[in-house]
């Protein structure tokens, strides 16, 4: 018998956190002109889509491990372990230069063991990262030299 009660407890939680994201939206100020979405519109989006989600893991609930097994849990505290470094260094080191570090590191994680690969993804995706949200949607993200020297 599959084990509906935590995948509904997940979906719970997942509806309590699409519900603070909007919450911590309603004090952002209005968008400046009438063609610009405003400040708000990309978290409001991602409430909604985990507030999706919510609704279908809670109406319709599979089978589901609460974290995987064996060597499969250490991968994911290594991620979230991860995350947390990334969180830290984005500032002092830039955007770019986190970027690829972290994204070298969860290749790692994820078993990649080719050298071209754990060089062209960390580097074609931070590249291509920053020239979206800094030069076509104007988000400022931190910059350090790495960012100083190429842009």
């Amino acid at each position: 018998m599959p084990n509906r009660t935590g995948n509904r407890i997940f979906a719970v939680v997942l509806l309590f956190l699409a519900l603070g994201i909007l919450a911590a939206t309603l004090g952002f100020p209005p968008p400046g002109q009438a063609d610009d979405p405003g400040t708000a519109t990309f978290p409001r989006m991602l409430a909604g889509a985990l507030l999706a989600l919510a609704v279908l893991q809670f109406l319709r609930p599979g089978e589901m491990e609460a974290l995987p097994r064996g060597g499969g849990t250490l991968r994911v505290a290594g991620i979230v372990a991860l995350l947390l470094v990334y969180a830290v260094v984005l500032e002092p080191l830039g955007f770019m230069l986190a970027t690829m570090l972290f994204l070298a590191a969860a290749l790692v994680l994820a078993g990649a063991r080719s050298l071209l690969s754990l060089t062209l993804i960390p580097v074609g995706v931070s590249f291509a990262l920053f020239y979206v949200f800094n030069q076509l949607l104007s988000v400022s993200l931190p910059r350090a030299f790495l960012e100083g020297i190429l842009f």
